[in-house]
């Protein structure tokens, strides 16, 4: 493919993701409302699966494209179109999360994505989005790992963290059915789309031209920036900071443990469990930045830098002890 071709395609995949960012806008609060007003406690959750159908036309175009269209394996890039490529798929959505936060009080930015993501790949770069990550290779034992790292990392950092900081059990009154609600959205959605963003894409393209380590901290200080948008208007330095650091360690791990499986089957099963689970919990993360237990925080703030830092040293024994292990994986 040439250059003017792929950047038409390029072009195609930002108009596409402007469009349906923009739709979304539109959409997405008015099932919100739709569902309050039918009465039903769980608009929430239900307005977000519901989106999950605009995910269909993608998917039905990729079935057909991989039978006709040959794609290339990913041969690796001089630094700077890797690294303009990498912030441009970055910028473009941060821009759209902090308009639809600030004008919209929401982040639907997750499926126009995905679509971002995939189309870039496909359309734009002509690589098999197998070398990114999607592959069904192995799916029971990628989610089988997946699984492990939500018990040892996803639960300690989140619900775990939680009791210590608020002296509060947040299993206490659980809402298993709004777990059960979200789970979807979260799943296909938001760990999908994150998922191929920073580790799939970001992580890859730039692991080619810098290596792996720095590629790992490259990806984890950009998912620490997305997720301070909530907290610029108004201003709370507390919460930005600390969902600033928390965003760091979590894309570390995930960044370890994709540099070793190259398969985001495992991280997004961790990220999708990890925002689920805490969605049916009875106290929130977010109300308690800050405050008197201020030293309780900080403790457990120390267990998630020394849990991070474990999983992340131990990825390769463990990544091979679950018979995921990829062959291409490298060293550095």
């Amino acid at each position: 493919m040439n250059t003017k071709m792929e950047l038409r395609m390029l072009l195609m995949a930002i108009g596409i993701f402007c469009v349906l960012a923009a739709a979304l806008a539109v959409i997405d609060p008015a099932l919100y409302q739709l569902f309050k007003d039918l009465g039903c406690r769980y608009a929430f959750p239900l307005n977000y699966d519901a989106t999950l159908i605009l995910l269909l036309p993608l998917y039905l175009w990729y079935r057909r494209t991989a039978r006709t269209k040959p794609l290339r394996e990913f041969p690796g890039q001089a630094l700077w179109p890797a690294l303009g490529l990498s912030l441009l798929l970055f910028a473009l959505p941060m821009a759209v999360r902090l308009l639809h936060n600030l004008y919209f009080e929401s982040l639907d930015e997750k499926i126009p994505l995905t679509f971002l993501v995939l189309l870039t790949m496909v359309l734009a770069e002509g690589y098999a989005p197998s070398s990114f990550g999607f592959s069904s290779q192995k799916l029971p034992r990628h989610l089988a790992l997946g699984l492990f790292l939500y018990v040892t990392f996803g639960f300690v950092t989140t619900l775990g963290f939680t009791a210590i900081a608020t002296g509060v059990n947040p299993f206490k009154g659980y809402d298993v059915l709004y777990f059960l609600l979200y789970l979807p959205s979260q799943l296909f959605a938001v760990a999908l789309a994150e998922e191929a963003l920073f580790r799939g894409y970001i992580q890859t393209k730039m692991s080619s031209v810098v290596g792996p380590t720095k590629a790992i901290f490259f990806q984890a200080l950009l998912f620490g920036l997305w997720h301070i948008v909530g907290w610029i208007v108004p201003l709370n330095l507390g919460s930005m900071t600390f969902h600033f650091a928390s965003g760091f360690l979590f894309a570390v791990v995930q960044g370890a443990y994709f540099r070793y499986t190259r398969n985001l089957a495992g991280p997004v099963l961790l990220h999708a469990l990890t925002n689920a689970v805490s969605g049916g919990a009875t106290i929130s993360l977010l109300s308690i930045v800050g405050g008197s237990r201020m030293p309780y925080m900080i403790a457990g703030g120390v267990v998630a830098i020394a849990v991070t830092v474990l999983l992340a040293v131990l990825a390769r024994r463990v990544s091979t002890l679950f018979g995921v292990l990829a062959s291409s994986s490298g060293g550095g």
